[in-house]
């Protein structure tokens, strides 16, 4: 339950910034191209991230709705940190999926998208 909520928050904020489409994309974009474990450039993925955010706030300056820097509400490039950690608990609790999927009875096509097993077979591909 507190995922959930956490995760409607965070998307009825997002929601509140009344995004185009354009900043949308930019915005996934820059989320997307996020550090991670393994990389091997973390300055040149940072560098190409900031270019993102950069267009993101160039775009909102464009329409007059800066997204970056929305009145009254946290700026868009403030609320990264939070997506990753609700990114984090999902993986989480996908991993609980895994380990504990031979107690729980889950809808096919959600173990698929979330490569969760579902019989012994599953286990040897």
């Amino acid at each position: 339950p507190d995922f959930v909520a956490a995760l409607m928050e965070f998307t009825s904020a997002l929601n509140g910034h009344c995004l185009s489409d354009a900043e949308l994309g930019l915005f996934s974009g820059a989320v997307l191209l996020s550090e991670r474990p393994g990389l091997n450039d973390v300055k040149a993925v940072q560098r190409l991230q900031d270019r993102l955010l950069e267009a993101l706030s160039v775009q909102g300056d464009r329409q007059n709705q800066p997204a970056a820097n929305a009145p009254g509400l946290i700026g868009i490039t403030q609320r990264l940190p939070e997506l990753r950690a609700l990114g984090s608990r999902h993986a989480d609790l996908l991993d609980w999926f895994r380990k504990n999927w031979t107690k729980l009875k889950l809808p096919p096509l959600f173990a698929e998208i979330f490569d969760i097993p579902k019989c012994e077979e599953d286990l040897q591909q």
